[in-house]
């Protein structure tokens, strides 16, 4: 059998007639013929996926939430609170119920509870301890950094408190909700 000569002079020659020959077969006139075909216009998956982190069911109260959007969020929580117990939650403020932490052994709050709203900081707390504790610990190195007298961070969760009111006020002053707005920034 007989090989032409431009296969015998090495591989160069036989990739460089293919690239024409393929380069010949993939002309614009020839795409106007061809039948359309549907293509995926999303990425690609990605190689390796991270462990997903539990997520939360109940609405998450921002950091920067006024009274007023949590008492928004918190309507379809009460509306359920009033279907399951209506005698015990007629009160204008049972929105308010979550801020002071409400008894999720209670039947008509356990009912409800997918519906109570949960600041981001709980929410935080109960899915990934571990962030919360470095948001934590983030928090009081600012309010230590603003003047506030602190007590010591709690070994397992790293939350603090306040020693003393000082010349800064309290938990609910400006200078604390921003060092608590800058640690659990999103």
């Amino acid at each position: 059998m007989m090989v032409p000569r431009m296969f015998r002079t090495g591989g160069s020659v036989v990739a460089l007639s293919l690239l024409f020959v393929l380069a010949g077969c993939s002309g614009a006139e020839k795409e106007a013929d061809a039948p359309a075909v549907a293509s995926l216009q999303s990425a690609a998956a990605p190689t390796s996926v991270a462990p997903a982190k539990p997520r939360s069911e109940r609405p998450i109260v921002p950091i920067d939430a006024t009274d007023e959007d949590i008492k928004a969020m918190a309507q379809p929580w009460v509306a359920c609170l009033r279907k399951e117990d209506g005698s015990r939650f007629k009160d204008e403020s049972t929105w308010q119920i979550f801020f002071k932490g409400a008894d999720e052994t209670d039947p008509a709050i356990k009912a409800c509870l997918s519906k109570m709203p949960e600041s981001l900081q709980d929410n935080i707390k109960r899915t990934d301890l571990s962030a919360f504790k470095d948001n934590q610990r983030e928090f009081y190195q600012c309010a230590k950094r603003e003047g506030y007298k602190l007590t010591d961070p709690d070994p397992t969760t790293g939350e603090f408190g306040l020693t003393a009111i000082g010349p800064n006020g309290d938990a609910g002053s400006p200078q604390w909700k921003a060092c608590e707005r800058e640690a659990f920034a999103q």
